[in-house]
C-alpha cells in the first residue's frame, strides 16, 4: 500500500520467470533431474512500498513429487489455486504484497512483504492451518532494506546449481527484448 492510501489495487503484472533443470547423483549413484523455477515481480510500484512494507514473510508449501521434483498434476492445480485465490486472505486490504515465488525440490516458497507484523502473523497462522496437507509453514521477520527481495533468487544458490540463479536471472533479463 502506498502511504496515505487505504487500499491498493493489485500490482501490475510484471513477473519474470527463470527455469532450470539440475542433474545430480543420489547417494546410491542414481542420476536424477530436478526442475526449479523462480518468479519475481518487477512492478515499478514496489519501489513505493519499501518505506511502509518492512516485514518479509516466507511461506513454504511442501508437495509430494512426481518426476524431476515437480508436483503431481493434482497437487500442481492445488498450488495454483492456493497462489491465485487463497493467498488473497493474506494480502487482502494491503497488509502484504506477493513479490516472488520459488519452486525448488519438493517445495514452493512464496515471498511476501507487509506493513503490519501482527496482522500478517495472524493471517499467516490461518493460512498455514488451512493448508496442513501441504505442511505449510511461514517465517516472518523484519527486512526494512528489502534484502530478501533484492537478492532473490540468490538465496537459493546453495542448492547446488551449476550457475548462481541471480547471475542466470541477470543474463536472461539482458537477453530479453525491451518492452514496448
Amino acid at each position: 500500500m502506498v502511504s496515505g492510501m487505504n487500499s491498493m489495487r493489485p500490482l501490475p503484472d510484471h513477473w519474470s520467470l527463470v527455469e532450470e533443470h539440475i542433474h545430480r547423483l543420489t547417494y546410491d549413484g542414481q542420476a536424477t533431474r530436478e526442475y526449479r523455477s523462480f518468479r519475481k515481480n518487477f512492478s515499478p510500484e514496489l519501489a513505493l512500498l519499501r518505506t511502509d512494507y518492512r516485514f518479509v514473510a516466507r511461506v513454504t508449501l511442501q508437495h509430494s513429487s512426481g518426476s524431476e521434483g515437480l508436483p503431481s498434476e493434482e497437487r500442481a492445480l492445488a498450488l495454483i489455486q492456493i497462489e491465485e485465490s487463497d493467498l488473497e486472505g493474506i494480502i487482502r486490504d494491503s497488509p502484504a504484497v506477493h513479490v516472488a515465488t520459488a519452486d525448488v525440490g519438493w517445495q514452493r516458497d512464496l515471498l511476501l512483504y507487509g506493513r503490519d507484523q501482527d496482522e500478517i502473523s495472524k493471517r499467516l497462522t490461518g493460512f498455514c492451518r488451512k493448508h496442513v496437507s501441504f505442511l505449510a509453514s511461514a517465517s516472518l521477520f523484519g527486512d526494512p532494506s528489502w534484502f530478501e527481495y533484492d537478492t532473490f533468487p540468490r538465496t537459493y544458490s546453495n542448492w547446488g546449481t551449476s550457475m548462481d540463479p541471480a547471475a542466470r536471472w541477470k543474463m536472461q533479463m539482458q537477453q530479453r527484448p525491451p518492452r514496448s
